[in-house]
């Protein structure tokens, strides 16, 4: 498994909302668990599980990256060693 950070959501982020953003982004790889934690002020983090490659990741985290999602400018990393 893969951790995947993703940072600077909207407040009312919910677990679903981050797995209907992982699918219309195109990833077809088993989502995991999703961790919602709050950030600084009204940003959130999550933590999301996902079973792919290393490779699959370093592609997911390029396009979560300044991705404009629900008013927000995201920003991801990945953790290649799992949560």
């Amino acid at each position: 498994m893969t951790a995947i950070l993703i940072g600077n959501l909207p407040p009312e982020t919910s677990e679903d909302d981050v797995r209907t953003l992982f699918t219309d982004l195109g990833m077809t790889a088993d989502v995991g668990d999703v961790t919602i934690a709050e950030g600084l002020g009204e940003r959130l983090a999550a933590s999301v599980s996902i079973d792919c490659s290393s490779a699959a990741a370093e592609v997911l985290v390029q396009k979560l990256n300044g991705h404009f999602w629900n008013g927000r400018e995201l920003a991801a990393s990945y953790n290649p060693f799992g949560q």
